[in-house]
C-alpha cells in the first residue's frame, strides 16, 4: 500500500452559460478534499482509491439522493412540477450496484409548504413593481427548495449491473460532458429575434461522473442533443427498474447504435 498525500486546495473549473435554449453549468473539481489514499496491487496497479469525498456543490435533492459519497455515474432529472428521481453506479471492488431514488411523499410535502410560503404572483402586477415582485418570489422559491428536502422520504432500490453496461454508460457520460456545447442561433441583424427558440420547460438534468481524481459535473435546463438522448436513457432505466422490467441487453443494444 502506498500513502498520497495531498494539501485540501480544491480546483474548480466552473462554466456558466445562457443561451436561447435554456442555460448549463459545467464543472471540474477534485473528488475528493484532505487526504488521499490509494491502494495498489502486487503488479503497482492502482486497485481503489480512499478519501473524503469533496460533495461541497451537492445542494439539496443531489445532497440528500447523492450527498455520502461521488459515485463513478449520477444522475439527477428535476422536473418544474413532478417528483424529482434519480440513478447512480456504485463501484466496489469491481462490483457495480445501479441505486434508482425516488421521492415517496413529494405531493404531501409540496402541499403544505405551499400554504406555508406565499408567493406574489407575477400575474397583474403593475410594471414598476415587477422587479421587486421577482426579487421575492426568487427567494420564496429557494428557500422552499431547500425546506422540502429537509422532509422527503427517499426510497432506493438497488441491482447489480454488469460491467459491460456500466463502461458503456460510463463511456457515453464522460464524453457527454466533456463534449457539450450550446446551441447558437444565427439570426438575421434585420431581425435579431427570428430564429430565436424559447423554451418554457424547466425540468433540469444534471449528469457527474468521476473520472481520475476529479469529478465532472454537467447541469442543463432543459438538455438537448446529445445530453437529452442521454437524460432519456437514464429516465427509461429508472422506470424499469422501479417497474421491475430492467433488460440490461436493451440498453447495451441501444449504446451500442
Amino acid at each position: 500500500m502506498k500513502n498520497i498525500m495531498l494539501s485540501t486546495l480544491i480546483f474548480i473549473c466552473y462554466i456558466s452559460f445562457v443561451s436561447a435554449q435554456g442555460r448549463y453549468v459545467k464543472r471540474v473539481e477534485n473528488n475528493y478534499i484532505g487526504n488521499i489514499e490509494r491502494v495498489f496491487d502486487e503488479h503497482n496497479v492502482v486497485i481503489r482509491t480512499e478519501g473524503d469525498y469533496n460533495t461541497s456543490n451537492k445542494k439539496g435533492i443531489g445532497k440528500l439522493f447523492f450527498g455520502d459519497l461521488n459515485a463513478k455515474i449520477e444522475y439527477l432529472l428535476e422536473p418544474s412540477i413532478e417528483a424529482t428521481s434519480g440513478l447512480r453506479i456504485v463501484d466496489s471492488m469491481k462490483i457495480y450496484t445501479l441505486e434508482i431514488k425516488t421521492i415517496t411523499n413529494f405531493k404531501e410535502v409540496n402541499l403544505a409548504l405551499d400554504r406555508e410560503f406565499d408567493s406574489l404572483s407575477r400575474v397583474n402586477i403593475e410594471t414598476e413593481n415587477f422587479i421587486e415582485a421577482t426579487e421575492h418570489n426568487k427567494v420564496i422559491w429557494d428557500s422552499k427548495r431547500e425546506e422540502r428536502a429537509k422532509h422527503y422520504k427517499i426510497n432506493t432500490k438497488s441491482i447489480p449491473i454488469s460491467a459491460s453496461l456500466v463502461d458503456r454508460l460510463y463511456a457515453k457520460t464522460v464524453v457527454t460532458i466533456d463534449t457539450y456545447e450550446p446551441v447558437v442561433n444565427i439570426v438575421s441583424s434585420n431581425n435579431p429575434f427570428r430564429d430565436a427558440k424559447i423554451s418554457y420547460d424547466d425540468y433540469t438534468t444534471t449528469l457527474r461522473s468521476v473520472v481520475g481524481d476529479d469529478m465532472w459535473t454537467l447541469s442543463i435546463q432543459p438538455p438537448i442533443g446529445e445530453a437529452e438522448k442521454l437524460s432519456d436513457i437514464f429516465r427509461q432505466i429508472i422506470l424499469d427498474v422501479e417497474n421491475n422490467c430492467f433488460d440490461e441487453a436493451k440498453y447495451i443494444k441501444m449504446l451500442n447504435n
